[in-house]
């Protein structure tokens, strides 16, 4: 009386965080609004962490979930999901003040369109005696338009950027399409462990896509 089987493997896109923002520039700031679909485990780990957040802490949790404790952030107009919703993916949108993202020189306007920056800073000690496991796989989709102000036109934007392994990969463009710019990037491991062996080669794949994450759009009157 009893079944003996196997957990199916799923592949990483049944984990699959999906976002879609839309801003502009506001003084020195960028001002907008963010729609974030969450989906598999992605969206298991996000129910389950607000699940066990205190009921007078939850707004103050998923705030700082959702801005990835970024102090240059302001959130407002939080719309939230039902939480208990097994069936659907998880939806969240909310609009958005991002501080010190916008330079202004003379004529020209320096915009960092992506702050979120995923696994930027996940370079992994030499001296570390075990392998690294992520959550889960992953599968990060964004993609982030900007609307260019009147007067201007995009003098720069950063060239593609592709990294692809059967392990992890990354992708990154800009497109210019006159009146705005679209901003994308595909972030996918495969493998949620990084063995000791592999650190070298997984930081490398970090520098990579840090020299990526760190170029800037630039306006021009």
């Amino acid at each position: 009386n009893y079944i003996l089987d196997r957990i199916p493997v799923f592949p990483a896109e049944r984990n699959k965080i999906k976002e879609m923002t839309k801003m502009s520039i506001d003084g020195d700031s960028l001002k907008g609004n963010s729609t974030v679909e969450y989906n598999g485990e992605a969206k298991i780990f996000t129910q389950m962490a607000y699940g066990a957040t205190r009921n007078e802490n939850k707004t103050e949790a998923l705030t700082t979930f959702l801005k990835s404790d970024n102090n240059n952030i302001e959130l407002s107009n939080i719309k939230t999901p039902d939480f208990t919703d097994r069936q659907k993916p998880l939806k969240i949108s909310y609009d958005f003040k991002a501080n010190n993202e916008v330079t202004r020189t003379g004529n020209e306007i320096y915009v960092v369109m992506d702050w979120d920056k995923q696994f930027s800073s996940l370079e992994l000690d030499g001296e570390r005696k075990n392998d690294y496991e992520f959550d889960h796989k992953y599968f990060i989709s964004t993609q982030t338009e900007l609307s260019i102000p009147e007067g201007y036109k995009a003098d720069y934007v950063p060239a593609s950027f592709k990294k692809v392994s059967p392990d992890y990969s990354f992708e990154g463009s800009y497109l210019n399409n006159g009146k705005t710019i679209t901003y994308s990037k595909t972030i996918i491991i495969n493998k949620p462990i990084i063995r000791k062996s592999e650190f070298a080669d997984w930081n490398s794949f970090v520098r990579e896509i840090n020299k990526f994450y760190n170029d800037q759009v630039v306006l021009k009157k």
